[in-house]
């Protein structure tokens, strides 16, 4: 698999967006790798087809931060383009996806409290319904008006080992390029997590179990990833919470998808739980079969290149 060498950050002019600029900058600064800043302006529909409204002088100062921060990024040899947008912020990220050539998506979730709201209604949770490529989600924490906690580290994400949750589905596999791609960015261990229910047939359960990890990872690892096996009893989302503790991991890497016959037994809604209580970033995909249709790339005098 060849290395990530695209990134697209949306941005909204607050501090929580831009942190994230601290937190993957071992990723940004990495050989080959190109950056897209993204600001939208929030609007209607109506409005942004309005070459008035788009030319507004009151847009100035947006143009103005987004130029700055794109030139800081230069100014540490970071390739770096910025795009201003109009209208709906997820729309608009989406149609950038749209346009092609991304690995990945980093942008900073608002806060880790109050995270059912953020997960169910934000934008990170409607870009993460229809985008195909992975999210790296980065949530601070706020202090109590909304901005970054003074005890919030902004030292760069390293990422040394990433729990990797799987249930033995096709859909819970499709995770695994990305972070395949995530490890290969920063020297990553894979844990790979699996649960299984208790009861009589526990043994054969974990037998099953066992031999599926190590199939991942020996193949993992003739792609020069190291990986390593965890197979837990009982519900998935509170064994790999439990899990992320007890090792001091880094991150979470999974998809969201739904479930049928056993796997609905001990994951049910694993990744809405996993997402509310870890407190570590995340790189998460939505499964390709439930993933929404992706709007139409916005045409080019929809956007602004600053």
């Amino acid at each position: 698999m060849s290395p990530w060498t695209r990134v697209l950050i949306p941005l909204d002019g607050s501090e929580i967006s831009s942190w994230v600029l601290k937190r993957a900058r071992l990723l940004l600064e990495r050989p080959g790798i190109t950056v897209t800043l993204l600001r939208v302006v929030e609007t209607d529909e109506d409005r942004a087809s309005e070459l008035g409204f788009r030319v507004d002088s009151r847009h100035l100062d947006v143009q103005a931060a987004l130029s700055a921060v794109r030139e800081e990024l230069l100014q540490r040899s970071i390739a770096a383009h910025a795009e201003l947008r109009f209208g709906d912020p997820a729309r608009e990220i989406l149609r950038e996806i749209a346009s092609g050539g991304y690995d990945v998506v980093a942008m900073s979730t608002h806060g880790r409290t109050g995270l059912r709201r953020v997960m169910f209604g934000s934008v990170a949770f409607k870009v993460l319904q229809a985008s195909p490529v992975p999210l790296l989600l980065f949530r601070p924490l706020q202090a109590p008006d909304g901005s970054l906690s003074t005890v919030e580290t902004s030292d760069p994400a390293r990422f040394r080992n990433i729990l990797v949750p799987l249930d033995g589905s096709p859909a819970a596999e499709e995770i695994l390029a990305a972070a395949r791609g995530l490890a290969r960015a920063y020297g990553s261990k894979l844990h790979l997590f699996r649960a299984i229910p208790g009861g009589s047939d526990e043994a054969e359960y974990r037998r099953q179990a066992v031999e599926y990890l190590v199939h991942w990872e020996r193949l993992l690892g003739q792609w020069g990833i190291v990986a390593f096996g965890a197979v837990r009893t009982g519900p998935a989302a509170e064994q790999a919470l439990e899990v992320i503790r007890e090792r001091g991991l880094d991150a979470v890497a999974m998809t969201t998808h739904g479930h049928t016959s056993l796997a609905r037994v001990v994951y049910g809604s694993v990744a809405e739980k996993v997402l509310v209580g870890a407190e570590v970033p995340m790189l998460v995909l939505r499964n390709s079969r439930l993933r929404s249709r992706l709007p139409e790339p916005a045409p080019p005098h929809r956007h602004v290149e600053v």
